[in-house]
């Protein structure tokens, strides 16, 4: 499995990963566009002001998966 959920995959698995430094503005709208999109609450963001890395990355699998798997 890929998560603790047990998420199949095969040995077609193929993941795709992207990093990036986002300055406070972006991150926060960021963050507060995850926080609608997956129901979480998230208030970490406000105490601190530098920069912040974003992961974002992507799950393919023909064999598990019918279309790509995006997650940030």
């Amino acid at each position: 499995m890929i998560d603790f959920v047990g998420t199949p995959y095969t040995e077609k698995l193929h993941v795709v990963e992207r990093y990036r430094w986002l300055d406070y503005d972006d991150a926060k709208n960021a963050m507060q566009r995850g926080t609608k999109e997956n129901r979480r609450r998230r208030d970490r963001i406000t105490q601190y002001k530098d920069k912040y890395l974003q992961v974002h990355f992507t799950i393919e699998d023909e064999g598990a998966f019918t279309t790509p798997w995006p997650r940030s």
